[in-house]
């Protein structure tokens, strides 16, 4: 599955896209992006970011900020915009993987959890 893109109209009409690459090199930036809320304005820079690369390579997250502020000044909804990401997101290559992604997440090495589980549940050694 590709990734599907989201038309942004901003400084020019852009497409906001979430491939893999854009996904590995926003969670390079911030190991914890994904856990952080999409509306504050360094995340959405970032995302934004990330999601328009694909079209131009040069940008930089400052660039992104000062296209957004002069898009803000001419009447741009940063909530509209945050909606658009999101809909990007949800047309990226994990869309749908969620439960499989949740699985990963939460699986446990045997060692130190696993032995505590056991002394919980009464069956410690």
């Amino acid at each position: 599955m590709t990734s599907r893109s989201v038309p942004v109209k901003l400084d020019r009409p852009r497409h906001l896209k979430f491939s893999f690459n854009a996904l590995a090199d926003l969670q390079d930036a911030d190991p914890m992006i994904f856990t952080k809320d999409v509306g504050s304005l360094p995340v959405i820079r970032r995302y934004l970011w990330a999601g328009l690369k694909h079209e131009d390579p040069t940008l930089t997250e400052e660039r992104i900020g000062d296209i957004l502020e002069s898009w803000m000044e001419k009447g741009g909804d940063i909530l509209e915009l945050a909606a658009k990401v999101g809909e990007a997101a949800e047309g990226s290559v994990f869309s749908g993987r969620k439960g499989r992604k949740k699985e990963v997440a939460t699986s446990v090495p045997q060692g130190k959890e696993s032995r505590k589980n056991s002394e919980e549940n009464g069956s410690g050694q």
